[in-house]
């Protein structure tokens, strides 16, 4: 009877702390210029399938945010066809005016390309910053690998705001799975602020905002 007794009194010990931080510092491990290498590889990759498509294929959609990346970088505002309109998807153009810094037609728009393709495949960085807090070194670095290798990437050769949608999503959800999992209360306000800007790329996050406020309510 001693030994049944003693097995069933016995408790589990909690691991070291040196092994719990061995641990972390394993998931830590993966270099900032891994990502970096990641982010411009595959924005390069990117970028030259995207110079296939040369020509519009979502003709009113992306001819809209074309004319309001224009006239926002010719005039601050945001018009289209020289009118005001209100549309909350005005983030996307902003950043996009750049390609406008040239006079030729044709080399802003294969600029554009390449400012679609940083833009959709940054998503590397919030996708590393979930990952690492669920996964392993070889997992996290496949779903950085994964992340990019969508077939949603082919927006890249499009002028449509969810080449910047994209990573504002990934991060908005990671911020929240940090506030849902406790991990750091700061987090709930860089939370309100994530959804908030991606508001103005696509106000598609709010279905992601009022998921999450269930959660927490």
């Amino acid at each position: 009877m001693t030994p049944i007794t003693e097995t069933r009194n016995q408790r589990i010990q909690p691991a070291p702390r040196s092994t719990l931080d061995s641990a972390k510092k394993t998931l830590l491990e993966i270099p900032w210029s891994f990502l970096l290498s990641i982010w411009l590889g595959s924005a390069i990759l990117r970028f030259l399938l995207a110079l296939i498509l040369t020509n519009p294929f979502i003709f009113i959609d992306e001819l809209w945010y074309w004319q309001i990346a224009r006239t926002f970088h010719r005039t601050g505002q945001f018009l289209l066809l020289d009118h005001d309109i209100y549309i909350p998807s005005r983030l996307y153009s902003v950043l996009l005016s750049a390609a406008f810094v040239f006079r030729e037609p044709f080399t802003s728009y294969v600029a554009a390309k390449m400012i679609n393709a940083l833009l959709i495949c940054s998503v590397v960085f919030p996708v590393y910053l979930l990952a690492r807090e669920l996964l392993g070194k070889k997992e996290c670095a496949a779903a950085l690998l994964l992340s990019v290798a969508i077939a949603g990437g082919a927006y890249s050769g499009t002028i449509m705001p969810e080449n910047l949608f994209y990573p504002a999503f990934m991060l908005s959800f990671w911020l929240a799975y940090r506030v849902l999992a406790g991990l750091r209360t700061r987090d709930g306000l860089l939370s309100g602020i994530a959804f908030s800007v991606s508001y103005f790329i696509k106000p598609h996050i709010m279905i992601l905002a009022l998921s999450y406020s269930l959660c927490v309510g």
